[in-house]
């Protein structure tokens, strides 16, 4: 849908890293219930605890941290500055604009979670907070506005307003007048004592 906002080039880019963003999010959480049960599972035994352990880790740090958060926190940003930038200022304003890659710049710091950055985990939250109440805000501008191009007068082949048409036009006599436009008048034929003799 963002891609038909506009024809800019940022906004046929945010399409294919809005599907990639999404996917690799999906992918990330569908651990937990596909993979995790198992090695969960083998936990309980003394046996197999330690490599179960070690499942857990690897399927978190690889799905999780690095595909799940790193990726989709750096594709999300780099989506919202294109959506952003392609927009610009022509659907809500300025400030539409600015909240929008300020909500991706803080999105973009939870790439530094892993390192331990102080901080980091705040501000990532913060700006999903952001994100969010962004794109509430243009889910309302773009409704507001389908509402009030399905709302206006359409125009006819005339060039008129539907609502300045008149509502009853006198349709037009398909047989011609034969007064004032000079059009021959029938003659009566002759009667019967008109043509006896005399």
């Amino acid at each position: 849908m963002v891609g038909r906002l506009g024809r800019s080039q940022a906004l046929r880019l945010s399409v294919g890293v809005g599907i990639a963003a999404a996917t690799v999010q999906v992918v990330g959480l569908l651990r937990w219930p596909l993979l995790v049960p198992s090695p969960a599972g083998q936990a309980a035994d003394p046996s197999t605890s330690a490599a179960a352990e070690a499942t857990f880790r690897t399927l978190n740090q690889v799905l999780g941290a690095t595909i799940g958060e790193t990726l989709g926190y750096s594709l999300t940003a780099v989506w919202t500055v294109l959506v952003a930038i392609g927009l610009g200022r022509s659907l809500a304003g300025r400030w539409f604009q600015i909240a929008g890659l300020a909500s991706a710049v803080l999105i973009a710091t939870g790439v530094l979670i892993p390192l331990d950055v102080p901080g980091t985990d705040l501000t990532n939250f913060a700006g999903y907070v952001v994100w969010s109440l962004w794109l509430l805000a243009m889910a309302t501008v773009l409704i507001r506005g389908s509402r009030t191009s399905a709302g206006s007068p359409r125009r006819n082949a005339e060039g008129f307003d539907s609502a300045d048409q008149p509502a009853h036009q006198p349709a037009e006599s398909p047989i011609p007048s034969a007064i004032g436009t000079g059009a021959e008048t029938p003659r009566r034929a002759p009667s019967l004592r008109s043509q006896r003799a005399p």
